[in-house]
């Protein structure tokens, strides 16, 4: 008898050879429509097939065995439509289950020459051959099923970053991210999720292009060396993969729409608390609800020891709003400054502060909203942002 986990693998089988729309019928109730498409044509192997699975789904769900009538309407789904990968799968997995893994594997090849298209048999023989270190027909199998369905191929790509860690793995891997960039940037993403795995990442990535938007990778390897305290490190790798060869004290103070990633480019807040957005011209519109915390922009910095003057216009309602500029300093966090903008005048705002010589090997400029007395929703522009350094003793 089958234990419960065999039958999930099993419910598996049916999502991956019927995607997610019709698998979602596996479990339903009786009145189902399908259900009177089955009825009236019962004998079609199609039919067969369908609740079959719906069978084996159901008992999966109540931790059961699979029922003999399941089993029977697949070796029905046999000789009526040879051609139907879906007997093959699921035997092919119980094997798989039973610890007969070359039966297995006969079976999912079955599958696969019944149907091409068949992502069940492409998904388990992929996962067979990748984990029996035959690299070559794995990742020709994993990039067919990514072609099918990309979400489809989501579970395997750990695989390949345990295959990347492995000595040569880097020449075949390139050749093969070469035809499949969709692959290629979801194994970027999960191994730049550990900083020590830079220099996999920078091995495995493509040739950036001029003004290119690089993928998400980028933003989550130069966070994880963020993270991991390694400011010089992500700084430099920043560098590298945003091609900005030098950003000033502050990066983008006109709040352009750049190709350039965060944390050293601004990160935009938008939810419940408030949004922020370039205004397009130059600015950064802002709109505050005063109902809770919020951090409306921020960007990552490093400034060397010195005092500096932060400058900006604000265009907008003259009262208190409950947002301020801050500055802190990392590894701490430690405030060095705090510049409230809501009573906004007639010149500009500005505001000094002092980076110390230790203990900010880095620094976060953020726009902060802060619920004040009054709730009402606050907005205004931000422009003509500047940071400069100041003289020594002014």
């Amino acid at each position: 008898m089958l234990k419960a986990r065999a039958l999930v693998v099993l419910s598996l089988v049916a999502l991956l050879t019927y995607g997610a729309v019709r698998a979602m019928t596996f479990v339903a109730p009786v009145d189902h429509p399908l259900r009177a498409l089955d009825a009236t044509f019962a004998g079609h192997p199609d039919a067969l097939s369908n609740r079959a699975m719906a069978q084996i789904g159901t008992a999966a769900a109540r931790g059961e065995a699979m029922p003999q009538t399941a089993r029977q309407g697949l070796a029905a789904v046999v000789l009526k439509a040879p051609l139907s990968p879906d007997p093959f799968l699921v035997e092919g997995t119980i094997a798989q289950i039973a610890n007969n893994p070359a039966r297995a594997e006969r079976l999912f090849l079955a599958a696969r020459l019944r149907n091409p298209r068949s992502q069940g048999a492409r998904y388990f023989l992929a996962e067979r051959y990748l984990s029996t270190a035959r690299i070559q027909p794995g990742l020709m199998e994993m990039d067919a099923l990514a072609r099918l369905s990309e979400r489809a191929s989501q579970p395997l790509i750990p695989a390949l970053v345990a295959y990347a860690r492995t000595p040569g793995a880097i020449p075949e891997l390139r050749r093969f991210f070469a035809t499949s960039p969709a692959l290629r940037d979801r194994t970027l993403s999960l191994l730049a999720d550990d900083a020590r795995n830079a220099p996999l990442v920078l091995a495995l990535m493509p040739v950036p292009g001029a003004g290119a938007r690089g993928g998400d990778w980028q933003r989550r390897l130069v966070q994880s060396m963020v993270l991991a305290g390694d400011y010089a490190g992500a700084d430099a790798m920043w560098t590298r993969l945003s091609g900005v060869a030098s950003r000033g004290l502050l990066y983008n103070p006109q709040f352009r729409d750049l190709a350039a990633p965060p944390p050293f480019n601004w990160t935009y807040g938008s939810g419940s608390a408030g949004v922020a957005e370039p205004s397009g011209s130059g600015g950064l519109d802002v709109i505050y609800y005063g109902r809770e915390d919020a951090t409306l922009a921020n960007q990552l910095l490093r400034l060397a020891p010195g005092r500096y003057r932060l400058t900006m216009r604000i265009d907008g309602p003259s009262r208190t709003s409950g947002i301020a500029w801050t500055m802190l300093c990392y590894p701490g966090p430690t405030l060095i400054l705090q510049l409230p903008i809501g009573t906004v005048g007639k010149g500009p705002v500005s505001g000094t502060f002092a980076v110390p010589a230790t203990g900010c090997a880095a620094q976060s400029i953020e726009l902060r909203g802060r619920p004040a007395d009054s709730t009402e929703t606050t907005q205004l522009s931000i422009s003509g942002l500047t940071l400069n350094a100041m003289a020594a003793g002014s």
